[in-house]
């Protein structure tokens, strides 16, 4: 029961580490498109939509979480 909420927290905290370096890189690197910004004013719509967000990322960060979750139990087990 031990390793098992030892797995968990390990997990649960990675993925949120993980999750937030995500979001800082990608907001760090993103450059908006303002060339054309003010010609495009006028045939922009009232309303907004929202695209459905991809799950790839996200699957990606949990199995690296989950990874790192696995070994650090072992890596305490040895000392």
């Amino acid at each position: 029961m031990k390793k098992y909420l030892l797995f968990i927290l390990s997990f649960l905290l990675l993925f949120n580490l993980l999750q937030i370096l995500a979001g800082i890189l990608l907001t760090a690197t993103y450059t908006p498109e303002s060339i054309n910004a003010r010609d495009m004013s006028h045939s922009l719509s009232q309303e907004v939509t929202f695209g459905a967000p991809s799950q790839i990322p996200t699957l990606l960060i949990a199995t690296l979480a989950a990874s790192l979750a696995y070994l650090v139990p072992k890596k305490w087990a040895k000392k």
